[in-house]
């Protein structure tokens, strides 16, 4: 069964680890075989990947994207997944259901695995900045 993309203009996508950008209208593209896909509004940019969820979550990123790094990043990606399952231990489903992804080399899987873990991180940091003090 394809996949069907369709990018507002000027949306970026990442497949097989090539960053394409669409031209000034809407497009649809069918992939109709398995590939490593990302599109502009789930990325994660390297300034945004501070906080623990984050930095691990855009490591899965880098090695969704290229699969150069993902040797030298799996092991990194698995010991923050084990520092982030004893930290939230309330989160262990996700982050468990990260670990399976990775073992079976769905590193998209696993990126989405996290996005209810990195909603609750950025509720707590907004909860707690410096500008809620205020």
């Amino acid at each position: 069964m394809p996949l069907h993309l369709s990018l507002r203009p000027g949306e970026r996508v990442i497949i097989n680890g090539c960053v394409l950008k669409n031209g000034p209208r809407r497009q649809t593209l069918e992939i109709e075989n398995r590939a490593d896909v990302l599109r502009g509004d789930e990325m994660l940019e390297e300034a945004t990947a501070r906080t623990p969820v984050r930095r691990v979550a855009y490591q899965i990123q880098i090695a969704l994207v290229s699969q150069a790094h993902r040797a030298e990043l799996l092991p990194v990606i698995t010991a923050g997944l084990e520092d982030l399952a004893r930290a939230l231990p309330r989160f262990s489903a996700p982050i468990g259901e990260a670990e399976t992804c990775l073992q079976s080399q769905n590193f998209y899987g696993a990126f989405r695995a996290l996005a209810p873990v990195i909603r609750h991180e950025d509720t707590l940091f907004a909860r707690f900045s410096p500008e809620q003090s205020l």
